[in-house]
């Protein structure tokens, strides 16, 4: 019985500390083998925000993510980066599922960001492109749904 006690104390204290709300966090690393769009890293887009932090692995590097919708409304997608050298070059692009260029945000400045209106079960391309400059840390690719 003290065991048992002792389990739902110690479950009350875990919940009143907000650790259990931290398991729904997304947070994802980029898997590198994602250069064109037919190999996209591909993510569910959620009301609450998924993070994944990517790599730059050379010069001109691309990678791409699909990112689909799991309800119609706004989706936001941004592109964090810090630490970067003066003369940093990155590119960040939005397509739609027709593959169309939604927009072009050319030389980032680590603070950039989109938003489109998608329907449930729709995507957007996402490509973040790479031409230079030293970037120390990963970029964050953050989205959600509103």
């Amino acid at each position: 019985m003290k065991k048992i006690l002792g389990l739902i104390l110690a479950g009350s204290l875990i919940l009143s500390q907000g650790m259990i709300a931290n398991a729904s966090t997304r947070e994802y690393i980029e898997d590198e083998n994602n250069d064109t769009r037919a190999t996209a890293d591909k993510h569910k887009v959620y009301e609450s925000n998924t993070y994944v932090y990517g790599t730059v692995n050379g010069y001109d590097d691309t990678d791409y993510f699909k990112l689909v919708a799991t309800t119609s409304g706004e989706m936001d997608i941004d592109l964090y980066f810090d630490k970067a050298s003066s003369d940093i070059d990155i590119d960040f692009y939005v397509y739609d599922s027709s593959e169309d260029i939604l927009t072009k945000i050319s030389n980032c400045d680590g603070s950039d960001n989109y938003r489109t209106n998608v329907d449930e079960n729709d995507y957007v391309y996402v490509r973040v492109d790479y031409d230079g400059g030293n970037l120390a840390e990963p970029y964050e690719l953050c989205f959600d749904m509103d």
